[in-house]
């Protein structure tokens, strides 16, 4: 039997929820991850995967683009 650890947001539980894997891919394919999550924001998502999308966005321009921009990002992701 597989052991998983979900996490639970108000009722929303994300176990397997491939969108949290942008949280970590930002960091090892951060070029991915920028580009899933903008085509995850173009798709009207769900509040948790806007704010995940909106993370990943203001990380990636935080450590690669403009401070202003992810800062907006991450102000979003609330």
């Amino acid at each position: 039997m597989a052991w998983f650890r979900s996490t639970t947001i108000r009722g929303v539980t994300a176990r397997n929820d491939s969108v949290l894997d942008l949280l970590p891919m930002v960091f090892a394919a951060p070029g991915e991850a920028l580009t899933r999550a903008e085509e995850l924001l173009g798709a009207d998502p769900s509040p948790l995967h806007a704010s995940v999308a909106h993370q990943v966005i203001g990380i990636w321009q935080r450590d690669f683009g403009d401070t202003r921009r992810a800062l907006a990002h991450l102000r979003r992701a609330r």
